[in-house]
């Protein structure tokens, strides 16, 4: 096939043209908003503000969960004297958190420029406080990074061996329990860590050479019978804190936290001493009971701790109780006198063979206190050791026997010197009546005598002399007075 105008051809791309005409004229959908529509329009955006919204608070709350639980295994510790302000920093910055949510989340629902603008600001407030009070916090520590187990430091372990640290619960002493919960705080230590192990025996306040000396030390901790005070223990600890030279200094007490450790006079002086002290961090560590459970003997009351044969001897003793009621048997025990006892025979104490003097029966109430009396007649001249103790067992041995010591001896001899032709009854019936020198239970024996006949006695005889209204003496029976009270002698002198 051939054309015989073949450029006539291009003309069939005007086939276009009414395609685009058709195109161009064509009628257009038109655009119709309905009210409805309109408003689910609006709550989908609402809505989809809302959950952006929770999903960043729920973002916010996931980040503060790790941070907590990263700040408490890190274990961050602070100086006693700025606890206050790491409390108000902590504040500060709860207060500042809640300010700015409430700032994004009124921007987020699109309130009031002015309530945005003010929660912000307030929360710019908040932190910018938190921020200086931060800066003075840090500036004033000791310069060791908070809770830097790393870092080594001056530990004081100061623990309360009162016998009261004896009471057994769960088949542990108190002190026993201190012991450990102190070894497993000595394994936390750097290796060149300076520590000090004080207790309530008398003891110079040092460190030891190293930590396997104060393990040991440790370890061989036992009752104190007449312990120190706990607060001046505490004082001696926090003095020898503050002579090391490393910047971490701690002082770490082990107490059953009972009311007689601690008391208001002292307590006192270990708040002054603790100011004192401010890069010193306190730390109480309570071993004690939470329900202890008690019987035990108060301070024994003696009628006298020296008497004269054939007077009786009364002990009084009150029983108290805690946390307990019902009867307990009480008795009075003698010991025998043997010159080979006391003594100590294969580590153990063997005391004198006891024998019981009397035994009452008393009924306790939990927080009260019953008395209990002995009266024994009859001793003999000496030395006697005695015991008041209580039977059954309880959590607490320590206090359920009361030892005492008396020494019985003749009456004492006393010369009285009465005027000549005056008489010495009123002062003889005062000191030595009439009844006990009959039965033989007066504390004084009287001899009665006239000034002349002073220089013929033998003063050391007498364990005192009373003159009565005396005349004027010679100079001879002025020095031989004066000879007697120099070697020990008593000397009374009763005027008109």
């Amino acid at each position: 096939m051939s054309f015989v105008n073949l450029s006539l051809l291009l003309g069939g791309v005007l086939v276009s043209a009414p395609i685009i005409l058709h195109l161009a004229m064509r009628q257009r959908p038109k655009t119709m908003v309905f009210p409805a529509v309109q408003f689910l329009r609006q709550r989908r955006e609402s809505n989809s503000t809302r959950l952006r919204l929770r999903h960043w608070l729920l973002l916010f709350l996931r980040c503060l969960a790790i941070a907590a639980v990263v700040v408490a295994l890190a274990r961050p510790q602070v100086a006693s004297a700025r606890v206050g302000d790491w409390v108000t920093l902590g504040g500060l910055s709860a207060v500042t958190l809640a300010l700015a949510g409430v700032a994004v989340f009124a921007a987020a629902t699109r309130r009031s420029k002015a309530i945005v603008y003010g929660f912000a600001g307030g929360a710019a407030a908040a932190a910018l406080a938190g921020i200086v009070l931060l800066a003075s916090a840090l500036g004033a520590s000791s310069g060791v990074a908070i809770g830097d187990r790393q870092a080594p430091g001056a530990a004081v372990l100061v623990f309360d061996t009162a016998p009261r640290m004896q009471y057994r619960n769960n088949n542990q002493t108190r002190l026993e329990a201190a012991r450990d919960t102190a070894l497993w705080l000595l394994r936390q230590f750097p290796f060149d860590s300076q520590v000090a192990v004080l207790e309530a025996r008398p003891q110079p306040p040092v460190f030891s050479l190293d930590l396997a000396a104060a393990k040991k030390a440790i370890e061989r901790l036992a009752p104190t019978g007449v312990p120190r005070p706990l607060t001046e223990v505490l004082i001696d600890a926090i003095e020898l804190a503050k002579t090391s030279e490393l910047k971490r200094r701690e002082v770490f007490v082990f107490t059953d936290l009972s009311q007689a450790a601690w008391p208001s006079d002292d307590v006192a002086a270990v708040r002054r001493a603790l100011s004192e002290a401010e890069d010193v961090a306190l730390y109480v560590i309570d071993v004690g009971a939470e329900q202890p459970m008690n019987v035990g003997l108060g301070p024994l009351s003696l009628s006298g701790q020296t008497l004269t044969k054939n007077s009786p001897l009364q002990v009084d003793a009150d029983v108290f109780s805690l946390g307990m009621s019902g009867e307990r048997t009480v008795e009075l025990l003698l010991e025998e006198s043997d010159a080979s006892r006391p003594t100590i025979r294969d580590g153990q104490l063997l005391l004198p063979t006891a024998h019981p003097r009397g035994r009452e029966i008393v009924t306790v109430a939990p927080g009260e206190a019953t008395r209990v009396s002995f009266q024994i007649q009859g001793l003999e001249l000496g030395v006697h050791h005695g015991v008041v103790r209580l039977t059954g067992q309880d959590g607490l041995p320590a206090d359920d026997e009361r030892h005492f010591t008396i020494d019985v001896r003749q009456a004492w001899p006393v010369l009285v010197v009465k005027p000549r032709g005056g008489t010495a009854r009123f002062l003889v019936e005062a000191i030595a009546p009439y009844e006990l020198r009959q039965t033989g239970q007066a504390s004084f024996e009287c001899h009665t005598i006239e000034p002349a006949d002073l220089l013929n006695q033998e003063l050391t005889n007498f364990a005192a002399v009373c003159l009565l209204d005396p005349g004027p003496l010679t100079p001879d029976v002025w020095q031989r007075l004066h000879e007697y009270c120099t070697a020990g002698g008593s000397l009374g002198v009763f005027l008109g």
